[in-house]
């Protein structure tokens, strides 16, 4: 399956889409990009969150997209507005790998929530491409839950300055309107 457009996610993001010529597409170190899919109905999505849980009651309500429950239950809404069937919706998880010196166990931490958010809400995991010291980019077919993972080692050109770089690029205005150009949308709290 080889989607004709790639939409950008990036952190803190969720972006849905029931377009069969779009993939969800990111980079991930330590970050989870959790995917939904309701193959029966054709619609998909994506979150890419950075921590398990808040580091502020500010943080809390500014950055819900950052968080690992508020995402991936923010994606699920989304998808059940777009039509998906609650007990259709199936789980890919990607990345929490140990790639940036100085974070500790934070993709590990990262799993954990992932895998422990999505047991609470029913949601199966078919699916996971975890752990392990390397970045990951991700490509995911929403509309299939096709997902295609390529490991990208530390030491190559994308090092931590520069997966940190590929990283900040999907946060600009002007990817954003190209992602509802594209026919995804992009949701936020």
């Amino acid at each position: 399956m080889s989607a004709q457009r790639s939409v950008p996610v990036g952190q803190g993001d969720i972006c849905t889409s029931g377009d069969g010529d779009t993939d969800l597409c990111t980079i991930l170190g330590s970050c989870i990009a959790v995917c939904l899919f309701d193959e029966k109905r054709g619609v998909g999505g994506m979150t890419h969150f950075l921590l398990p849980t808040p580091l502020t009651d500010g943080d809390r309500s500014e950055r819900a997209g950052y968080h690992g429950p508020s995402a991936i239950l923010s994606l699920k809404t989304a998808l059940l507005r777009e039509g998906a069937g609650k007990s259709d919706l199936r789980a890919k998880i990607f990345g929490g790998g140990a790639v940036v010196l100085g974070l500790g166990d934070i993709g590990r931490a990262n799993i954990h929530c992932a895998e422990e958010t999505l047991a609470a809400m029913g949601i199966p995991i078919i699916a996971r491409c975890i752990g392990g010291n390397r970045a990951r980019r991700l490509r995911f077919h929403p509309v299939s839950g096709i997902a295609r993972v390529q490991r990208i080692p530390i030491d190559a050109p994308t090092d931590q300055k520069g997966l940190a770089h590929r990283l900040d690029r999907h946060r600009t205005p002007a990817l954003r309107e190209l992602r509802l150009a594209l026919g995804a949308k992009l949701h936020r709290k």
